[in-house]
């Protein structure tokens, strides 16, 4: 998730790209002749939330930016699988070890991420994923690592339950069904947004609005966020293969994520080699823009030979 900004929004062009059965809907930012890197959003949230100032970093690094929507978010593909999953009944599965059919997987969508690599002729990238972003692309250096020229990894965690233990009012918030009308879904955001900021990195009411206002009407069908979460909640813990990834890797997270508990990424750091980590004071479940310069300049500017990972 990010922050709102209000600034010009740099230049782009976009399209739909064809990933087997799927449309994926992406935009491209920059001169593509320097080096890519694709960012991939979290939950629920459409390519519109990468804040404008992320992105400019990037650029401002000569980094030719890719940024999509999610199957099921945005203008992409929804997937059709009759009944909305049951996602209290999967998460009590999860905890008793068992395995439930979900419509698809988080490994689906890393294969959508590498489709559209495919899709726009870019042989390896940079890799930024931020929340099911950052799951999606650890599963991206998992299955496909010479895809990858890097990796970094924004408030996430590799897959056990114990690193995302949301307070109850997040987590009845979650496993909400609100209605299918855009005030009920704007109400959804609004109150989502609130919950997971943190006490420093906290927006405007009236740019938390904006924001969820632009992502609710690019996304209007809202039934794909139970689909997005149930892939979430039945991931595999994705621990005994990190530790065979050997991509250069940053992981940051802010110390307030009342979301995932900065655990997951101390984590994460531990267990990919030669991983750095960077904590941010004050910061929760998004990506605040008057950070977003320091975040950047932690995943791309850092020495090969930078210190490892922070420990627990």
């Amino acid at each position: 998730m990010s922050a709102p900004a209000r600034q010009s929004e740099p230049a782009f062009t976009e399209g739909i790209a064809k990933v087997g059965a799927l449309d994926i809907a992406y935009r491209c930012y920059g001169d593509p002749a320097d080096s890519p890197v694709l960012l991939v959003m979290g939950f629920n949230m459409s390519l519109l939330v990468w804040p404008d100032t992320f992105i400019q970093a990037l650029l401002d690094r000569g980094r030719y930016v890719i940024v999509f929507d999610n199957r099921d978010v945005g203008l992409s593909s929804r997937i059709r699988s009759g009944l909305d999953p049951h996602l209290p009944m999967l998460s009590m599965a999860r905890m008793s070890g068992l395995q439930l059919p979900v419509p698809y997987s988080l490994e689906d969508m890393a294969n959508d991420a590498a489709g559209l690599l495919d899709w726009l002729k870019i042989p390896a990238a940079h890799v930024i994923g931020v929340s099911m972003g950052g799951m999606i692309a650890q599963l991206l250096a998992i299955h496909h690592p010479k895809r990858l020229t890097g990796l970094g990894l924004v408030m996430t965690h590799p897959g056990a339950v114990t690193y995302s233990i949301p307070s109850p009012r997040l987590t009845s918030l979650l496993l909400d069904q609100p209605g299918e009308d855009y005030e009920s879904q704007l109400r959804f955001n609004i109150k989502f947004w609130n919950l997971v900021c943190g006490p420093d990195c906290h927006p405007p009411e009236s740019e938390i609005r904006r924001l969820t206002d632009a992502n609710c009407r690019r996304s209007p069908e809202p039934h794909g966020r139970y689909r997005q979460m149930a892939a979430i909640i039945t991931a595999l813990d994705r621990s005994p293969w990190l530790r065979e990834v050997h991509i250069p890797t940053a992981v940051v997270h802010g110390e307030e994520d009342p979301l995932i508990i900065p655990r997951g990424g101390k984590t994460l750091a531990r267990l990919i080699p030669g991983a750095r980590l960077k904590l941010i004071p004050g910061m929760g479940h998004i990506l605040p823009p008057e950070r977003c310069e320091e975040m950047v300049a932690f995943m791309l500017d850092a020495p090969p030979d930078a210190s490892l990972a922070q420990s627990a």
